[in-house]
């Protein structure tokens, strides 16, 4: 997640106060991760931890979400950052937000499976996309 967040800004020209409020909307919910990591590795079968840890990653995956579509139309990122980087971004975060939120409702049935969509989120941001390839476009 800090991955995510320090490679975002790095490639960020201008900052407003839109992109400050959905900062600090994003490090608010990400303050719940230890808490909810801690619930789901002490009760890992059972529904309100499972539900817990994907409620806390859902909200900040839509903050990651928001917050990326605010600087995409604001024309936030710095001139050099080339638009197909963006829409992988873009992508990569739309699909770890919609996976979140699948394994949420999941885990009000079936804690292991969501359990295991978790993981596999984990899994898929181990392949660097967009704003994690470095590959920016020449320079300015």
């Amino acid at each position: 997640m800090w991955q995510n967040h320090h490679a975002l800004f790095r490639l960020v020209g201008v900052v407003d106060r839109a992109t400050i409020l959905l900062n600090l909307g994003l490090l608010g919910t990400t303050v719940f991760i230890p808490f909810a990591t801690a619930s789901l590795g002490a009760y890992p079968t059972m529904r309100p931890s499972t539900f817990l840890y994907g409620l806390t990653l859902t909200s900040t995956a839509t903050f990651f979400n928001a917050l990326l579509t605010h600087l995409t139309r604001s024309r936030a990122f710095a001139s050099n950052v080339m638009p197909a980087t963006i829409r992988q971004t873009t992508s990569a975060y739309r699909v770890a937000w919609t996976t979140y939120g699948i394994a949420t409702l999941v885990s009000l049935v079936a804690p292991i499976l969501s359990f295991a969509l978790y993981l596999a989120i984990v899994g898929y941001f181990l392949v660097p996309r967009g704003v994690d390839t470095d590959r920016v476009g020449p320079p300015e």
